[in-house]
């Protein structure tokens, strides 16, 4: 089990027992080794670097008002995911860390932000 920070919002993603690690979870089988037997709830927490971004300018319906970024990042226990990330810059492999904020909806969102005095 990871040491987890409460300050970072935790996913719950999947391991096999073949060591896969992914997210979400999901019960459809390895996506690695095939099997579909041994798949458990992993705990990982949102962290990890930017391995890349796009800046969106086109309106998105039920969206955040452009221009607003989305990326994909490279969780620290394996997994990369596609997420919103506050702010339109951002460089490869800059160190990101997740945290809940209110979206246009009201509803609660993930959205990954730079994270503060730490080097690539």
């Amino acid at each position: 089990m990871p040491n987890l920070d409460s300050s970072v919002p935790v996913l719950i993603g999947g391991r096999c027992t073949c060591g896969h690690v992914f997210f979400p979870m999901q019960h459809y089988g390895c996506e690695q080794c095939g099997s579909r037997e041994d798949l458990t709830d992993f705990e990982m927490p949102a962290r990890g670097r930017l391995a890349t971004m796009t800046t969106v300018h086109v309106p998105v319906a039920g969206g955040p008002k452009p221009p607003f970024a989305v990326a994909l990042v490279h969780l620290d226990d394996g997994p990369t995911i596609r997420a919103f990330v506050s702010g339109t810059t951002g460089s490869r492999g800059q160190r990101m860390h997740g945290v809940f904020r209110r979206n246009i909806q009201d509803a609660l969102e993930l959205v990954f932000i730079a994270t503060e005095g730490t080097q690539r």
